[in-house]
């Protein structure tokens, strides 16, 4: 078993807490949308492929962070890593194509995958905005 702390040194030795993604960093992006699985009381294995969910780059960010398919399999484990592999290849929008492409627990996988990528991306983008708009307020307040 791998630890958090080897895991994130990992993905900041790859460049993910300085590669920006929706606002933030990617590392940012990746550790949110684990939190959001964890939080929904997802599987270890599926807590570690949402941490590295876009390593390889996807179909949507095009950023690819490495292609060692095997360090990352050392790090999150054979399953985990297949979900972060067929998830870079899934043409986007994704939800339909899991659903045609896909049976089963992977199919459950990917989609419990890429509903937290994408509520990640909307809460981040709404504190952007509420950030946005608080500030503007204060400055008419002014």
């Amino acid at each position: 078993m791998i630890d958090e702390k080897s895991k994130i040194d990992f993905l900041k030795s790859i460049g993910c807490d300085k590669e920006l993604h929706s606002g933030t960093t990617l590392l940012e992006h990746l550790i949110g949308t684990r939190d959001i699985v964890k939080e929904r009381g997802g599987s270890e294995y599926l807590q570690d492929a949402c941490l590295f969910h876009s390593v390889y780059g996807t179909k949507k960010f095009n950023h690819q962070s490495t292609t060692d398919r095997e360090k990352v399999k050392s790090l999150i484990g054979e399953k985990a890593e297949e979900l972060v592999f067929i998830f870079s290849m899934c043409p986007y929008p994704r939800t339909d194509k899991i659903k045609n492409m896909y049976r089963g627990q992977i199919q459950q996988d990917l989609l419990a995958m890429d509903e937290a990528n994408e509520d990640e991306t909307d809460n981040t983008s709404k504190v952007r905005l509420n950030t946005k708009l608080g500030k503007l307020f204060e400055q008419h307040l002014n």
